[in-house]
């Protein structure tokens, strides 16, 4: 099977901070690389590839000659659209497409609020069940020290 060299894995442990999934997307994508140009020997150049692309793949593209938008904090500060610099006058969408868009983005948040009910139900449901428990063994608790201190006064 593929072998990786020891200044690769620790260029992957560093490249995923150690976080088990991490390192596994990017040993995924080393296998692939190795796999594709047929090695065995997986090095540094390799890594140092893959996370190259990872990087590229997460930036956001930015207008031509211009600098990258910075958000602002504060009272009048850029809005979301201003921070991920989109060229708005270049979009053409039909108003029915807006809509339907509009639409299911209105769907997901609504969801978003329905599964954060959700998980809050659950957590409440775990709290109320190991209560019940707590109250129950301090009754018992109670009911034990009660029979022993009965038991010493006859």
């Amino acid at each position: 099977g593929p072998e990786f060299e020891p200044a690769a894995i620790e260029a992957i442990f560093k490249a995923s901070q150690g976080i088990p999934r991490r390192i596994n997307s990017v040993c995924d994508r080393v296998l692939l690389l190795g796999y594709m140009e047929s090695r065995k020997r997986l090095t540094l150049l390799d890594v140092n590839e893959v996370v190259r692309e990872f990087t590229e793949e997460s930036e956001v593209p930015t207008r031509k000659g211009l600098a990258p938008a910075r958000p602002t904090h504060g009272g009048g500060g850029a809005s979301h659209v201003d921070a991920l610099d989109v060229d708005l006058e270049s979009l053409s969408v039909d108003a029915e497409v807006v809509g339907g868009m509009l639409n299911r983005i209105s769907r997901l948040d609504a969801q978003l609020d329905i599964d954060r009910v959700l998980r809050l139900e659950q957590a409440i449901t775990r709290l109320e069940h190991t209560s019940s428990q707590t109250l129950s063994m301090l009754k018992e608790l109670v009911s034990a020290v009660s029979r022993s201190r009965d038991r010493s006064d006859s």
